[in-house]
């Protein structure tokens, strides 16, 4: 028995070893950064903060924005750093749209010296707006429905550039003119990723003047070889890592003590699996503070909820990013229990929910609203499945503790088995304005990720 223990042990040392492997990056810093929730809505908007921090290297960066419901692509832009180079964008309401009462986001590039495609200086008023183009479905003009002012981003490092070239717009811009050496070639002087990227989110309200931030969550070692494309192109997305192998740390008993030790695992008959693997959660769980006003009506209230992101969900159910030959794999969301959030006060005795007003049902919510009540019911027993979902708790002063279990597996080619669901979960506190349904945040005080029990590994 002894022989065979030390023997899974060097087998696992020894895997460690090798080297290509996409895990999450403990320092923040990765070639793939993850930022799980953005929102605008006349009253909010959510400031994009992204670093190269190489002192060396130029870096080619695809960001990326994500609808709530499928996870479709919504707005998307070459980024070019410099060393050590650092780009602030707004995400901000459509004002034009804004006073036709349709709340659409848009990208507000600054006026600095970082370049991007399109540039600034092609685009109205300087900003990306937010498209339907990808949706399958047809949505009324007067109701997108939060598709277009919700989002998940996703930071992705095409591959290194030269530190000159990074910061001269002039000579990216040539490069993908037509007769340019990219518009024939994207990948000429550009080499394999090396990671460095960090990115945050600060999600400002209006009512009053406070905000909330956060870091977003970074993948390393994502590929091998750079992966550069024009502005809008489908790829680099999650599934394009390379090779198709994931790094995870599992928690084995050996005799009398317990070792951490890193397990790889091969997906290469469906890629995704590896960035599922490194992002999958058995459950998240965390404290909140629900203290709305009952007193004063006038005042805005608190109201706490929890963002949960599956980033990789619209690979297992939607074959817009698939060759028809390889077939969508529900992969972890293949059966999976519904969301059944488990309330708590702090001493561990069941939680009571208020309800709050102006929330729709799932069924109506799949395409119009992504907010629901972690009281509603008929949400969290249906079928309803959306990259994001906002979850509120209502209801009288109180404060306790929120826990969500994911149920879901992936086998990887060695047959290791995988439990979880790939999930990105924060907790928020808002300030409601008074009269408004709490769908609409008017601003936040805090907001941290949930605490993450890590996939359940045979």
């Amino acid at each position: 028995m002894r022989t065979e223990l030390k023997a899974a042990v060097c087998a696992v040392v020894l895997a460690a070893g090798s080297a290509g492997a996409v895990e999450l990056a403990e320092d923040g810093r990765g070639q793939v950064v993850l930022l799980p929730f953005v929102e605008v809505n006349g009253n909010s908007r959510s400031e994009l903060l992204v670093r190269n921090a190489s002192a060396t290297e130029g870096k080619a960066v695809r960001v990326v924005a994500r609808d709530p419901v499928n996870g479709r692509p919504t707005a998307s832009l070459n980024l070019y750093l410099g060393p050590l180079d650092a780009w602030r964008a707004t995400i901000e309401a459509d004002p034009i749209r804004l006073a036709q009462e349709v709340n659409v986001a848009r990208l507000v590039l600054p006026e600095d010296r970082s370049c991007t495609r399109p540039a600034r200086a092609e685009l109205a008023d300087g900003a990306v707006l937010f498209t339907d183009a990808s949706f399958s479905e047809n949505f009324a003009a007067s109701d997108p429905g939060n598709r277009l002012a919700t989002a998940s981003l996703e930071i992705i490092e095409m591959g290194t550039v030269d530190a000159a070239l990074a910061t001269d717009c002039g000579a990216i811009a040539a490069r993908w003119a037509d007769d340019g050496v990219w518009s024939a070639d994207p990948e000429a002087d550009v080499s394999a990723p090396t990671g460095g990227l960090e990115a945050s989110i600060n999600i400002v309200g209006n009512f009053p003047a406070r905000s909330f931030r956060y870091r977003g969550v970074a993948l390393a070692d994502f590929r091998d070889a750079a992966l550069h494309t024009d502005a809008g192109a489908l790829s680099p997305h999650l599934g394009d890592v390379s090779p198709a192998v994931s790094s995870v740390f599992d928690t084995i008993q050996l005799a009398q003590r317990r070792v951490r030790l890193e397990r790889k695992s091969t997906w290469a008959s469906y890629p995704i699996n590896a960035v599922n693997a490194v992002l999958l959660a058995a459950a998240a769980e965390g404290e909140f503070v629900s203290n709305r006003n009952e007193r004063d009506s006038r005042e805005p209230s608190g109201v706490a909820g929890a963002v949960l992101t599956f980033p990789t969900r619209a690979f297992h159910v939607d074959d817009f990013y698939l060759d028809a030959s390889v077939g969508i794999q529900p992969g972890p969301f293949a059966g999976s229990a519904a969301l059944a959030p488990a309330v708590t006060d702090l001493d561990g005795r069941a939680y009571s929910l208020g309800v709050p007003s102006g929330l729709e049902s799932c069924d109506s919510a799949r395409a119009s609203v992504t907010q629901v009540s972690l009281a509603d019911t008929a949400f969290f027993s249906s079928t309803c499945d959306l990259q994001t979902a906002v979850f509120f708790v209502a209801g009288p002063p109180s404060e306790g503790r929120v826990r969500f279990d994911f149920a879901g597996e992936i086998v990887s080619d060695e047959g290791d088995v995988f439990r979880g669901q790939p999930v990105l979960p924060i907790l928020f506190q808002s300030l409601v304005e008074p009269g408004v349904p709490p769908v609409r945040i008017a601003t936040s005080g805090w907001s941290e990720y949930m605490s993450v029990q890590r996939a359940e590994i045979e």
